[in-house]
């Protein structure tokens, strides 16, 4: 399930709050990759920096996937609440529709 489990269109209909949190998967692997370089950089003391750099990849692998994982239980919830998004996303059209109209 690795890129975009949702379309433009499904996105879009998304509260601006949800499309925030939606983003905010993807910066998971590198924080973790980051994090992992530097506990390893700290622990090993620069003694090896291949160290630091297999924690690096370790990390990104894990970030990766939890990072899907994420995902997966976002979409569950996202398609428990389609009623829901979807009325708010008509309601949000209409008001747009109103603005223009003034």
């Amino acid at each position: 399930m690795i890129g975009n489990s949702m379309s433009d269109e499904e996105f879009i209909k998304l509260s601006h709050f949800d499309r925030i949190r939606r983003g905010y998967f993807d910066k998971i692997p590198l924080n973790f990759t980051l994090i992992g370089v530097t506990i390893a950089m700290n622990v090993f003391a620069f003694s090896n920096t291949n160290i630091a750099l297999i924690c690096g990849i370790a990390m990104f692998s894990l970030g990766t996937y939890l990072k899907e994982k994420f995902i997966e239980k976002d979409d569950i919830e996202l398609k428990q609440n389609a009623k829901s998004i979807e009325e708010e996303f008509r309601k949000r059209e209409i008001n747009k529709q109103k603005g223009r109209k003034r």
